[in-house]
């Protein structure tokens, strides 16, 4: 990314990957990455708050995602490549915040993309070298587990709210947030 890029949040191809969508003329992200509250059960930002379950247009406040994938009226992707941080859309509402930590997610598919490290229900930073073991330990035990192949799943329950934390390899790679 350019000095202009950094400097006014886009780049050159922004303007092109993003015209024919709604949120081609939303304003640029600010300069640090949403957080999850799971007290106020909301993603927050310097100066601005969306609810879990607010209208698409409230994301507005988050400022213009990288990329705005939709398959189907209703349901969108927004990717904030610099932040690591996807939120998620069904049925025009606010949804879901995928934080992506592990290191698997930067290929060649996504060479922009900068990996999260989230603050935590705790107000301590998650990131990469976070261990299964230290979730437990900050967390508690979750209310489900669920072991896949290789990846064990800890979930937690927050009012209406879910965190699940994926590992792999005994390591933190993504922190999802979504309404039950």
């Amino acid at each position: 990314m350019s000095f202009f890029s950094r400097l006014f949040g886009k780049s050159a191809g922004d303007d092109d990957r993003l015209r024919n969508t709604p949120v081609a003329d939303w304003p640029p992200p600010g300069g640090q990455s949403p957080q999850i509250s799971l007290e106020r059960q909301a993603v927050e930002t310097f100066g601005a708050r969306v609810p879990f379950g607010a209208p698409f247009d409230a994301l507005r406040a988050i400022g213009r995602p990288d990329a705005y994938e939709s398959s189907r009226e209703g349901f969108a992707t927004l990717r904030y490549e610099r932040w690591g941080l996807e939120l998620e859309i069904e049925l025009g509402k606010f949804v879901q915040t995928t934080y992506l930590i592990g290191a698997e997610r930067t290929r060649e598919r996504r060479p922009a993309l900068v990996l999260a490290e989230p603050r935590g229900a705790d107000g301590r930073v998650l990131t990469p070298q976070t261990t299964e073991a230290e979730l437990l330990q900050r967390f508690g035990e979750p209310e489900t587990r669920q072991d896949l192949t290789d990846t064990p799943v800890l979930y937690y329950r927050a009012g209406p709210l879910i965190s699940e934390y994926q590992l792999r390899e005994g390591l933190l790679r993504t922190w999802d947030v979504y309404l039950d």
